[in-house]
């Protein structure tokens, strides 16, 4: 920078006092343009983060910070999920126990036709197809299946690990595709991960509060949550 050579050559190099305004191109555009640069960039961080595809997370809409669920997360409720589901014929519905009607609004989590597709040379295979499940409030569900069946990849979908192909689910009338609903989701869900994931370093205390960090909890109610 000439006039950078110029301030050291000739007045004693620079100072905030009053080289800040000397000269046709004062040095304090170029220290403004930094602190822009840095909102700018960051903000353009945050937002390709969450649009560009990627192996794990749900990837969002471009346009996501434009749509009222962003920033208000509404409850939805579960009759449109329901919409989803393709009809059952006689045969496929033999196995399937009836629903009481104290139980009937008493949903949960629905999931409504979950699919999740891998692309391994040229072939596609499904993890999980066309699953659908309802979930309710006060009881034990279980998943039974050999290895592969998709129990993990439907975990991982749930909580956001990994985006589904189609389909959707709600949780507590929550949508796990929608941008701005799956952060409430985490907030409320947890999940003991099949692998040991403890640091002998750390006592016991101290893995709940980084685990209460993980999960959105504010700082100041850490102390009380754990």
């Amino acid at each position: 920078n000439p006039q950078g050579i110029f301030l050291d050559t000739q007045r004693n190099g620079f100072h905030f006092n009053d080289s800040l305004t000397y000269g046709k191109f004062p040095l304090y555009a170029p220290l403004l343009m930094i602190f822009v640069d840095m909102i700018l960039y960051g903000l353009l961080t945050l937002y390709l983060d969450k649009v560009i595809p990627s192996e794990y997370g749900v990837r969002y809409h471009p346009l996501f910070f434009l749509k009222p669920s962003y920033w208000c997360p509404g409850e939805e409720t579960v009759e449109r999920i329901s919409l989803m589901r393709p009809p059952l014929s006689v045969d496929q519905a033999v196995d399937i126990e009836p629903v009481g009607l104290n139980m009937a609004d008493k949903v949960a989590m629905r999931i409504a036709s979950l699919t999740k597709s891998y692309k391994v040379n040229k072939k596609t295979t499904n993890a999980v197809n066309e699953l659908c499940l309802d979930i309710y409030e006060g009881q034990i569900t279980c998943l039974l299946g050999h290895n592969g069946a998709g129990k993990t990849t439907l975990m991982n979908m749930l909580t956001g690990v990994v985006s589904p192909t189609k389909g959707t689910a709600t949780i507590m009338g929550l949508d796990i595709t929608k941008s701005g609903e799956m952060e409430k989701i985490r907030r409320m869900c947890g999940i003991c991960p099949q692998h040991n994931i403890l640091y002998n370093e750390l006592s016991c205390r101290e893995h709940l509060e980084i685990f209460a960090n993980i999960k959105g909890v504010p700082p100041k109610q850490i102390p009380s949550t754990v």
